[in-house]
């Protein structure tokens, strides 16, 4: 996998971990103050990412057929 689209891949991860926060947010409870959502969706989004990769390489020891 090229270095451009682990970035990217890396980059729409993050997002989407922001925008999944962002949508229950508000249910979240602040236990780090203002510093828990972006945390939270940091984490999210590495979790997302640590998931692609995995499957990538998965599909990757495939045999062609």
């Amino acid at each position: 996998m090229s270095l451009a689209r682990r970035v990217l891949i890396a980059f729409g991860c993050l997002v989407a971990g922001w925008l999944c926060v962002a949508l229950v947010g508000w249910f979240v409870p602040q236990i780090l103050g203002p510093a828990t959502q972006p945390i939270l969706a940091f984490v999210l989004g590495w979790l997302m990412y640590r998931d692609i990769l995995r499957r990538d390489q998965r599909r990757g020891d495939l045999p062609a057929r």
